[in-house]
């Protein structure tokens, strides 16, 4: 234990020995130039922000606004030692004294107070007419004046100063005669003077670290919680955690961490009694007087009238909060009273003398303090002058900026602040419990019902209350302050100095912060939104009721009110002349008040935070009051701090990209349902409709997702270490995945970094359809017209630098020949199909297209698949004939995988990934057993699929698995929804339409889409598995694993979205699912078969067909010859795609080539990982820029819904 702790153990057991000055005697006490320093007020100033953006959101969302003191010493404390450390670097070593950190905590603490007394969320913001539009009397013109940033800041400056010279020259006899405690204020004292003294600096490390820790998590959590909030009651914020009835109750914990941590800071009381309040108000009396409904009020009033269920809620609120008001006002007047009778006895001083009090038995600290404190004293002149100054200023301005409120009401309310101010800041310093807001509600009243109900005022009301209430306020933090700058040696002129600049910090910081949040929320200030503000609606209902009277209100509203209002002075008398044992379980009705008109959600917040907070403390004391505070400081901060953020995406019109509450599958399987059944005209009976349900979802997952996983397996090595298959995808996550783990990774970093802001630089220049970079007509507008064009996408130059030349060459020649085509096939419109049908129906043009291109792909397939079997039986056959001597796994050209022209890399993860085999009898058994499962299974779940056509699809599943896992490899295009809606044309169409074959098709489909993929994807693991020397078998039993979780986890996901929303799938909707609609579209042409494709397209199907013979040519001319036969799978990607992406490959591949030809050893060591970083930063870009680009298209559907109605 050191000096400073056992000063501070005997300073509290009122000893005299070695006290928490002897500490610090050793230093000098720093001249006001050196507390007062410039980095101090550039550090209060980025505090002062943060923290009124922090205040605000508390302020708009509850009205409850924790002491925030000592995160504003701690983060002070950090930021300066973080700038004193920048100084040492560079040479200058300036020392940071606990003087100067007591100047930032004044400076912070003066700034954001305005952002609570200034009446953002309560009398300011009540004079808007969005709120007067909630109340049905005094809501004209006169009685309303909407926020401007201009009359905002003006008003600030006129009346925030007036309570720091109100109480000046009381400053000795409030912090020396009567040592008031200023509890919150002492704390932060002994905290600061902690942080400044050996052991205390290290323990300060550790709790800004924990802060910052708490920070970040809260400010990353309070990103992700955005993006499911789309549209209202969307997101975790509105999660129904106890059920749908208690969410109708407003029962519910919304996952908000600032009022966890709130809740950290609050004391357990606090705490208990909103949670007794959200059970009285919304648990009992709402259900209950709702019930009444057509009774007591009228059946037709709106939810938000004053006249039905919500003027129970505000006016029985009120009544609690004035009854706990009043009494507690009476209570300090009559402490005031006696200690002032008091003190008259003993003889105490009852003015500013300037000599230290004459007790001989004063200790080392107190002296010392006295000494410092009385020494640098502010003349009462300046105080008294400048006073009556700015009142003469603000009783000149103010009926400028409120005409309602006129001169000699601005003059009688500066002749009484002072004196409530002395009121508010001796309770202040005897309880910790500040009532500026009592003292705001009483002018509320005086003032409203002198001005009258005819000549505004209800405006002069919250106009007069908000001049007592920033001058009692102001005061009140002045005095705390000296409190604090009294027991850290800070001079009260640079107390002074700190908190007349924080003011001016704060009444520009204030004002600017709301207007943020009011020109960004839209719905701000209303009932239910994300910053309902109730205190606004609350305090111009009290205008009002000050101003008419109560005549208005339903029936029985009155008794309520006054009974409620009697029960907070009950329970308030109770509380007092209990003993204290029980004294401390009693509520307190102030805080019970709060969740009536609220709700019950950030009560449990702020009780889970009270628990965390208790149980941290049972299981170690000494940490939880260490870093207890800490902790919620971060958790308060870090989400406070994301609204800024939030407004500015609010503010450019960007939206959430979604709602929790919605979703699904959004193609087959949705389309199966009677929702999207019903936008059809044709297959909307019985027979082909079957509604999502839990249960058969998941069992349909089950039944299919693994088919695929055993159907590839055996052909795992061709593919990968004799085919060669690129898998760009998964090459370039592998490249990644190495450099995480070696100094190569720092190559793919680069890259990485460049590439980011290239994608976010580009992303600002599509703002509408065919804009950009990406819809630049590079060859001319005649060829961009026809889709050829570069698009500078970095992600395919860098997947054309890791596929072979001829791939990209193949796609090239395919885009020539298939979009040349097209346009051929385009001038018959009218003649081969009708020129009046849309352009993404396939009876059009994308008839042609998706049919041409399937045709190429399952040709290639099908031929490369024959090959396989034909090596493999001549594999089989040539081991069979040579022994076990030959037991060589299949490989390309019967080379072994070891072979001596290989490289190192290539033979090491040759060598791991044949060693892990997986025993082809384990892909064999596990592929037959799943499919006679799901031919038992699949028929019961859809009727119209039968048994034989589950069979069928299960014979030509692996065929058309392996395409499309080879394209893939070539390519890095997935066509499984191809091959899913070349499966709803086969067995829908042999279905039939009289016999289901609308539903038929879909649910093959959606056996044939996950069969497809999940090859596909395993696959491409295996190739990151490869590069990566991971097991073959670790991969494929991941990928096991992963495809087990996936069937429970989307289809419970999508179940929970299905039963939110009821108008999921609707045109017009934020949801509409239309690939749903498109998927069904495509059944019901399906059921038909292929004699419903435009003219001539089946023709077209069997000559492309013809195409791959040149395949044989390829197999039997020499090697020479066959390396410029282009590859017919990349024309068919051509034909389904825009071929934009093939220039993006040879453009890729020419600048390989051209590196190669500077120099090929760093092309072959640099190449793969500069192509990894430009195709991850790309693709990493491409989520925040999909993400953006969503919101900005529900923002466009927002809008137009708007405009529609």
């Amino acid at each position: 234990m050191d000096n400073y702790e056992k000063g501070v153990a005997e300073e509290e057991e009122g000893g005299e020995g070695t006290a928490v000055e002897r500490a610090f005697e050793w230093q000098r006490v720093p001249p006001l130039r050196e507390q007062l320093t410039a980095r101090a007020l550039a550090v209060s100033f980025l505090l002062s922000v943060m923290f009124s953006v922090i205040v605000m959101k508390l302020n708009l969302t509850t009205g409850i606004i924790p002491s925030l003191n000592v995160a504003a010493g701690l983060l002070g404390f950090f930021f300066v030692k973080l700038w004193t450390r920048a100084l040492e670097h560079a040479g200058l070593r300036t020392p940071f004294t606990r003087q100067e950190n007591t100047v930032i905590q004044a400076s912070v603490t003066a700034a954001y107070g305005l952002a609570f007394s200034g009446g953002f969320g309560n009398y300011l913001f009540g004079m808007s007419s969005m709120i007067a539009k909630q109340a049905t009397e005094a809501n004209d013109s006169q009685n309303t004046k909407d926020p401007n940033l201009g009359w905002m800041i003006g008003f600030l400056f006129v009346v925030s100063f007036l309570g720091l010279f109100s109480l000046v020259p009381l400053r000795k006899i409030m912090i020396i005669d009567y040592k008031l405690i200023y509890p919150s204020g002492t704390a932060t004292a002994y905290l600061i003077n902690s942080f400044h003294t050996t052991q205390g600096e290290k323990l300060a490390g550790e709790q800004v670290g924990t802060l910052c820790k708490s920070f970040a998590g809260s400010f990353l959590w309070g990103f992700f919680q955005w993006f499911y909030t789309a549209g209202k009651d969307c997101g975790f914020i509105a999660f129904p955690t106890f059920g749908l009835k208690a969410y109708e109750n407003k029962f519910y914990f919304d996952f908000s961490a600032t009022y966890v941590g709130v809740g950290m800071i609050c004391p357990h009381i606090v705490n208990l009694s909103l949670l007794l309040g959200a059970i009285l108000s919304w648990g009992i009396m709402w259900p209950l007087i709702n019930n009444q409904n057509g009774h007591w009020y009228p059946a037709d009033t709106p939810p938000e009238s004053l006249k039905g269920l919500q003027g129970y809620r505000v006016f029985i609120a009120v009544a609690l909060i004035l009854g706990d008001g009043l009494y507690n006002f009476l209570k300090v007047v009559r402490r005031t009273t006696s200690s002032f009778i008091s003190a008259l006895l003993k003889g105490l001083p009852i003015s500013d003398d300037e000599r230290a009090p004459k007790n001989l038995a004063i200790s080392f600290d107190d002296e010392r303090r006295t000494e410092v404190f009385v020494r640098d004293h502010i003349p009462p002149w300046i105080a008294y002058g400048c006073y009556v100054v700015i009142a003469t200023l603000s009783i000149v301005t103010v009926p400028r900026i409120f005409p309602p409120l006129k001169w000699y009401h601005i003059l009688v309310a500066h002749v009484f602040a002072p004196v409530s101010a002395f009121c508010n800041a001796y309770g202040f310093g005897l309880t910790d419990w500040s009532l500026v807001s009592t003292y705001g509600k009483l002018a509320i009243f005086v003032f409203g019902a002198w001005a009258g109900a005819d000549h505004g005022g209800v405006l002069a009301g919250l106009a007069a209350c908000g001049l007592m209430m920033i001058a009692v306020a102001t005061a009140s933090d002045l005095m705390q302050n000296f409190k604090t700058g009294y027991l850290t040696l800070a001079s009260p002129r640079s107390m002074f100095a700190s908190h007349v600049i924080g003011t001016a910090m704060g009444c520009v910081i204030a004002p600017c912060v709301f207007w943020l949040f009011y020109k960004a929320f839209d719905d701000i200030g209303i009932p239910g939104s994300q910053y309902p503000a109730p205190n606004a609606l609350i305090y111009r209902n009290m205008a009002i009721v000050g101003v008419d009277g109560f005549s208005s209100l339903p029936k029985h509203c009155l008794s309520l009110f006054y009974s409620f209002f009697a029960l907070a002075i009950a329970i308030n008398l109770a509380k007092d002349v209990s003993p204290n044992r029980m004294a401390r379980f009693i509520p307190i009705p102030m805080a019970m008040a709060i969740p009536f008109y609220i709700g019950a959600s950030f009560a449990i917040d702020m009780c889970v935070g009270s628990v965390i907070l208790y149980v941290w403390t049972k299981m170690n004391k000494g940490k939880a009051s260490a870093f207890g505070p800490a902790v919620a400081s971060g958790l308060i901060c870090g989400e406070g701090m994301w609204g800024v953020p939030q407004g500015v995406l609010a503010l450019a019109q960007v939206n959430p990209p979604m709602c929790m509450r919605t979703g699904g599958f959004g193609s087959y399987l949705f389309g199966m349902s009677s929702k999207i059944a019903d936008q059809t005209t044709e297959a909307n009976d019985s027979r082909n409709i079957k509604d999502p349900k839990l249960g058969w979802m998941i069992g349909f997952m089950f039944v299919v997702s693994f088919l695929g996983l055993f159907s590839l397996v055996p052909l795992r090595k061709i593919m990968i270490i004799d085919y060669k298959l690129i898998y760009p995808s998964g090459t370039a996550t592998a490249y990644l995945i190495n450099g995480f783990h070696t100094p190569r990774g720092a190559d793919v970093g680069q890259v990485l970094r460049l590439q980011l802001p290239v994608g976010f630089f580009q992303w600002f220049y599509t703002a509408g359809d065919d804009c950009g970079f990406e819809a630049f007509p590079t060859f001319g507008l005649k060829a961009y017209a026809n889709r050829f064009y570069f698009d500078f996408s970095a992600t395919y130059v860098g997947v054309g630098m890791i596929c072979p030349y001829i791939v990209n060459v193949s796609l090239l020649l395919g885009a020539i020949l298939s979009w040349g085509l097209m346009s051929l096939i385009n001038n018959q419109k009218g003649h081969w199909y009708s020129a009046d049908i849309p352009s993404s129906s396939l009876h059009s043009l994308q008839g042609y297209r998706v049919f041409l291109a399937v045709a190429l792909i399952l040709g290639d397939g099908l031929y490369n698949i024959l090959r396989v079997l034909h090596r493999t039986i001549c594999s089989f056959v040539s081991a069979a004939r040579s022994g076990p001597t030959s037991s060589l796994p299949i490989s390309d050209g019967g080379r072994a995988v070891t072979s001596p022209a290989a490289s190192f890399d290539v033979k090491r993860r040759n060598e791991v990934f044949v060693k892990d085999q997986i025993p082809k009898w384990v892909a064999y058994v596990g592929y037959v057993a799943m499919a006679i499962v799901s031919i038992v299974t699949i028929p019961h779940l859809f009727p119209p699929l039968k048994w034989y056509h589950i069979l069928v699809a299960y014979v030509f599943a692996p065929l058309l698995a392996f395409c499309n896992a080879y394209g893939c490899g070539l390519t890095d295009w997935n066509l499984a929804s191809t091959y899913g809606k070349l499966a709803i044309f086969v067995f829908g169409a042999w279905a039939g339409a009289h016999h289901g074959g609308v539903l038929a098709g879909l649910a093959a489909c959606g056996v044939m889409m996950t069969i497809v993929a999940t090859a596909s994807d395993l696959m491409q693991d295996f190739k990151t598995g490869y590069l990566t020397l991971a097991s073959p078998r670790s991969m494929f039993v991941s990928q096991v694993i992963g495809t087990a979780m996936g069937c429970v986890i989307a289809p419970c996901v999508f179940w929970l979205f299905y039963k939110a929303f009821d108008d999921i799938g609707k045109p017009g909707t934020q949801y509409p699912a239309p690939y749903a609609l498109i998927y069904r579209n495509i059944a019901i042409l399906g059921v038909d078969g292929f004699s419903s494709l435009p003219k001539h397209c089946l023709t077209l199907l069997h000559i492309l067909r013809a195409r791959h013979c040149h395949q044989l040519g390829k197999r039997y001319v020499p090697k020479e010859g066959s390396e410029v036969y282009t590859d017919p799978d990349g024309h068919g990607y051509t034909v389904l795609h825009r071929h934009i992406l093939r220039h993006r490959h040879v453009l890729g591949k020419r600048d390989t080539v051209c590196v190669e030809r500077i120099n090929k050893a760093k092309a072959d060591a640099f190449g793969p990982a500069v192509a990894s970083g430009l195709i991850c930063g790309d693709g990493i870009w491409s989520l925040p820029q999909e993400c953006l680009r969503w919101l900005e298209a529900t923002n466009m559907h927002e809008v137009s819904v708007e405009e529609n109605e």
